[in-house]
């Protein structure tokens, strides 16, 4: 697993709470080394900041799946607009998890779509 994450106390505490319960191999603070990470460590799951740069996001998440067509890209926002979560996940995520509620939501993304079920933050209605 690899977490993408701009914010250092966010970054830190998230990778404090999936090491613990997976092999994350990886922790960034931003999109730039994501290819050759997964690439290099044959990452299945990555939790990707979409609040930061251009090239997170709708973009970051179709970048990273026409690399890597069968990683599970887990958006890590503070949006809760349906609008922009569906968009996300039209592009291809697998999961969509509210920063506010990442400690306790992202462990259990991982599980969910990992066993090949989509999840969303319960907070966000979609309706």
């Amino acid at each position: 697993m690899l977490l993408v994450e701009h914010h250092t106390e966010a970054r830190e505490a998230l990778a404090a709470v999936l090491s613990a319960s997976f092999d994350l191999v990886g922790v960034l603070d931003s999109v730039d080394s994501i290819e050759r990470h997964v690439a290099e460590y044959k990452v299945e799951v990555v939790a990707l900041d979409i609040d930061v740069q251009a090239k997170t996001g709708v973009a970051g998440v179709q970048r990273i799946l026409e690399w890597f067509p069968d990683v599970k890209v887990i958006a890590l926002s503070s949006i809760a607009d349906a609008v922009y979560v569906r968009e996300i996940f039209k592009a291809g995520a697998a999961g969509y998890v509210l920063k506010l509620r990442a400690a306790g939501d992202l462990p259990q993304a991982v599980n969910e779509t990992t066993g090949g079920r989509r999840y969303v933050s319960p907070s966000v209605g979609l309706g």
